[in-house]
């Protein structure tokens, strides 16, 4: 689990190549993110996901505040 200093999709793909995971919050200003869930407007309670061809998953939801994670271990499901 990394916080969202270190988390970025480049990140990620690179650890792919390794056969190793990774489950981070994301910040919301890093490159390579799909757009279409980093501006989602959220109700609280709601959450929107998308995974790319390789597992890399985007998560978004609003609890008090938007949370955004990115996982190689979960999917959109």
């Amino acid at each position: 689990m990394t916080d969202n200093y270190y988390t970025s999709v480049d990140l990620v793909n690179k650890l792919l190549d390794r056969k190793t995971h990774l489950l981070g919050t994301l910040r919301s200003n890093r490159k390579e993110k799909p757009k279409e869930v980093i501006h989602k407007k959220l109700k609280k309670g709601e959450i929107i996901a998308k995974e790319n061809k390789r597992g890399i998953c985007v998560m978004k939801w609003k609890n008090s505040r938007d949370i955004l994670v990115l996982s190689t271990k979960h999917t959109n499901d």
